[in-house]
């Protein structure tokens, strides 16, 4: 198995040749030593077995006729071996930043079976049980993104879960380590692991606070969740294109402070933007994601 490419067929320019090229910069895709394989110019698809699993690639096509070069647009791919429940490449958006699938509880994991799997969630408030859950993909990783709020409770007892930063180790705020709770909450589904945390409002590090929509850009939250919540309910200027039209946002919170004493959340009046800060003891409704460690 590798990454399919498929073209219109050009046999009626008595093309040369044609040639593809790969890259891990979509600005590379033209340059020589990038070049993959050279075709017959009747040819229309190709398969790259060359390919690792866990990465992203550029391709760009270019249709050759003597000296002259018709280039395609470049064309970002994946190969993952493993991305868990549903379709296995976006339905919506790119691998870059996409919507790959809706998945009834039923076929991943209920409210129910998640505070099973999560017991510390039992002694939160709220208690939500989603309907479905949408897988997407950021930047390479494979998250589940519940269509409910899961759960009433504050950052500091999120925190002391081990459910906020999702990483190896105690989390590193503005005012140095977070705590000393391990952050990394692994959970088994159907043969697969995944990382349950907070969703992520912003690609800065967490060693900065999060107080504007600008710090939003480049993040999970803005580049795919807030996005699957339609127009008429998420409509900042800074709002991307569409990827669903759920008609109701969430009330998040992440691991960014906004600052010493209070948490960075996203409110679902408008989630494309911060909302008003939250007392790190002060409960909230917020959701988690489910993150899959892919082998």
């Amino acid at each position: 198995m590798g990454v399919k490419l498929n073209w219109d067929d050009q046999s009626d320019q008595n093309l040369d040749k044609i040639e593809i090229y790969r890259s891990a910069a979509k600005g590379d895709t033209q340059k020589p030593e990038n070049l993959l394989v050279t075709l017959p110019g009747t040819a229309t698809s190709y398969e790259d077995l060359t390919v690792k699993n866990k990465n992203l690639y550029y391709y760009r096509i270019a249709a050759v006729k003597g000296s002259e070069y018709a280039w395609g647009e470049p064309q970002l791919a994946g190969y993952f071996s493993e991305t868990g429940p549903g379709r296995a490449v976006p339905l919506r958006g790119d691998w870059n930043a996409g919507f790959m699938d809706r998945i009834p509880v039923a076929n991943f994991i209920t409210g129910p079976d998640l505070r099973t799997k999560v017991p510390e969630m039992n002694t939160m408030g709220g208690l939500w049980n989603p309907n479905n859950w949408y897988k997407l993909v950021h930047k390479g990783k494979i998250i589940f993104m519940p269509d409910s709020n899961l759960v009433s409770a504050s950052w500091n007892e999120l925190y002391a879960a081990g459910l906020v930063f999702g990483e190896d180790g105690f989390g590193q705020l503005p005012t140095g380590a977070a705590g000393s709770k391990n952050q990394k909450y692994v959970i088994n589904i159907n043969g697969l692991e995944y990382i349950v945390r907070l969703p992520r409002l912003s690609a800065l590090p967490t060693t900065q606070y999060l107080t504007t929509v600008d710090q939003m850009v480049g993040s999970e939250w803005k580049d795919c969740i807030s996005r699957l919540v339609m127009a008429s309910v998420n409509n900042d200027p800074t709002a991307r294109t569409r990827l669903y039209d759920q008609s109701t946002s969430w009330i998040s919170t992440g691991p960014h402070l906004a600052n010493a004493t209070q948490c960075a959340i996203a409110h679902s009046t408008n989630s494309e933007k911060p909302g008003t800060p939250v007392a790190l003891a002060t409960r909230m409704t917020t959701p988690f994601v489910l993150e899959l460690i892919m082998p």
